[in-house]
């Protein structure tokens, strides 16, 4: 896998009670440690990448640099309504930016 030890922006969306799209912007490393990928930031916690988001991975465009940084490859999900996202990312690990 081209991303394996490479910088990784996890973004992920949610829709607002507005029906407008919301995203938040995560920064990491994908890794392999205990036979799963892992995206490995730069503190805890840690969250488990699924295999079958794996072929999601895209490399990062140039024309999003200023807002991806130094990320070299791009994952995007979709997780659902910004009400629900509390607990969606406890359970991934992460909580939703205020």
């Amino acid at each position: 896998m081209e991303a394996l030890n490479k910088k990784l922006a996890l973004l992920l969306w949610a829709q607002t009670e507005q029906g407008e799209d919301d995203v938040a912007l995560f920064h990491g490393t994908l890794v392999f440690e205990n036979e799963k990928y892992i995206f490995k930031r730069s503190e805890p916690p840690h969250p488990t990448i699924q295999d079958n988001w794996l072929h999601r991975i895209q490399p990062a465009s140039p024309e999003l640099a200023e807002v991806l940084g130094d990320a070299e490859f791009t994952l995007s999900l979709t997780v659902g309504s910004c009400e629900e996202s509390d607990s969606v990312f406890s359970n991934f690990g992460l909580k939703w930016p205020q």
